[in-house]
């Protein structure tokens, strides 16, 4: 009796199609959208991630990259973006040879808070409460070798400033609800490698998790007409004292100032300043240093947060003394209070790239020119 020959099982299609032009093996593919980037909506994105590895010499398969859904208020939709993991900024700091470690991590006091706000489930907009305790900061001080010795660089992050948001409200994503202390652990990690190896590093998927990746719209979000509440300043106690983490702004951002026609901002803001494109500043430039003196920058009437921070970053940017910056501060501090309140997250990484041109221009300090 002839017995035919078994068929081979065929596996079933992978979750996502392959496009004809990817230069990928079909069996690696499959990993990648099966378990390499499980959350990728489409297969432009897998192939984003790839292109972005293979230009940084990275292994994906090692979770070097992931990719994060951002809400864009001018397509009015979420986007699929590209972010370096954690491990991707380690690496890279690791590569340049010049990194010396880092230390435990030092935590704020513990504080536990009521979120409340509204959440997709099964594609319906519901209310949602979540109970919730958490550090208020956490810092990590990295060390890097410059010239011959070991230099520390912290900088600390603030857990209400830091955390990841549902669709634009006040409440915490689920990475975020499930792993407070281990969220805000990585966003630490990643804020001090990125002030020890300002050349090599960028921002890591935890920080731009539940940000917007374009201008924010006045339209109802994408929930039968539900639009979020505007975020508003959390009440919270400033950290008790501790030697471990240095001076930084307070967690407590000031009363938001009564709504204006200005848009919101967006959470957007890259590790670089983009070229100014807000209005005219107008402004008296020395021609032998380079310095303006220091006075208010307004902010256009249709501007972007981004755009006046790049043009505060660019003005003092000629400054050689801490305390030609802090006069700059001083002359824009009502702006500056607008943006901690309207833009929590554009805040932060602005006060942070001040910190840093202050450490520049520090007497005694080994990375200061001249």
């Amino acid at each position: 009796m002839n017995v035919p020959a078994p068929v081979p099982a065929v596996p079933p299609p992978p979750r996502l199609p392959m496009p004809a032009y990817a230069d990928c093996d079909p069996v690696d593919w499959r990993v990648y959208v099966e378990a390499i980037f499980p959350n990728a909506r489409s297969a432009e994105a897998v192939m984003l991630a790839l292109a972005y590895c293979r230009k940084r010499g990275l292994d994906p398969m090692k979770h070097a990259v992931n990719i994060v859904s951002m809400w864009n208020s001018a397509l009015g939709r979420e986007v699929e973006t590209v972010w370096p993991s954690i491990n991707e900024v380690q690496v890279t700091a690791a590569r340049t040879g010049a990194w010396a470690g880092m230390d435990p991590p030092q935590w704020g006091p513990e504080k536990t808070q009521t979120f409340r706000g509204r959440k997709r489930v099964r594609g319906q907009w519901v209310d949602a409460e979540i109970p919730l305790t958490f550090p208020e900061w956490c810092s990590v001080t990295v060390y890097r070798i410059v010239g011959n010795q070991r230099v520390s660089f912290v900088e600390p992050v603030y857990w209400a400033e830091a955390y990841g948001r549902v669709g634009g409200g006040e409440l915490p994503n689920d990475m975020w609800a499930r792993r407070p202390r281990g969220q805000l652990l990585k966003v630490a990690k990643a804020m001090s490698l990125r002030a020890a190896f300002p050349e090599e590093s960028d921002y890591s998927d935890e920080e731009m998790a539940g940000g917007e990746a374009g201008p924010p719209d006045a339209a109802p979000r994408p929930a039968d007409n539900w639009s979020p509440p505007s975020p508003s300043p959390t009440s919270t106690s400033s950290p008790s004292p501790t030697p471990a983490p240095p001076p930084a702004a307070s967690p407590s951002p000031p009363p938001a100032p009564p709504p204006t026609a200005t848009p919101a901002p967006t959470p957007d803001y890259g590790p670089e300043p983009p070229p100014p494109n807000g209005p005219d500043d107008g402004l008296d430039v020395d021609p032998e240093t380079g310095e303006i003196a220091p006075q208010e920058i307004p902010l256009g009437e249709q501007e972007e947060w981004r755009s006046w921070g790049a043009r505060f970053l660019n003005a003092i940017q000629p400054l050689q003394s801490v305390a030609g910056i802090e006069a700059w501060e001083k002359a824009n501090h009502l702006i500056l209070t607008q943006m901690e309140a309207h833009a929590p997250k554009i805040h932060v990484r602005l006060v942070a790239a001040v910190k840093k041109r202050k450490l520049d221009v520090a007497p005694g300090n080994p990375l200061a020119g001249g």
